[in-house]
């Protein structure tokens, strides 16, 4: 993964990490379940760390990382040329979502 992110997005939160964990464990299941069509290869690579690319759709080529920290979970996401243009606004349903998961 490359240390220029096109997205990064920092949430902080309050619960117990194995919690914060625990909630974007069942969206990133949840999000590969209705989004079959972008061919995730991901997995959790460390305890707290989770690691994606895309292979299919029109996302093919999009990878990131998401690390669970003790108070915020960030999210890094590398985007390709054709979905650069939305980085602001995939940065602002990223940053609600995680905002709701971890409420």
């Amino acid at each position: 993964m490359a240390d220029d992110w096109n997205v990064l997005v920092r949430q902080p939160h309050t619960l117990d990490r194995d919690e914060a964990k625990r909630r974007v464990d069942e969206k990133i299941a949840e999000v590969i379940e209705n989004k079959q069509e972008w061919s995730p290869v991901s997995s959790w690579t460390s305890t707290y760390t989770y690691t994606f690319e895309l292979t299919g759709g029109n996302a093919a080529g999009v990878n990131g990382e998401i690390k669970v920290w003790g108070e915020q979970v960030v999210l890094k996401c590398n985007l390709t040329e054709n979905l650069a243009g939305f980085t602001s606004l995939i940065e602002q349903k990223a940053q609600s979502k995680l905002a709701n998961i971890l409420a």
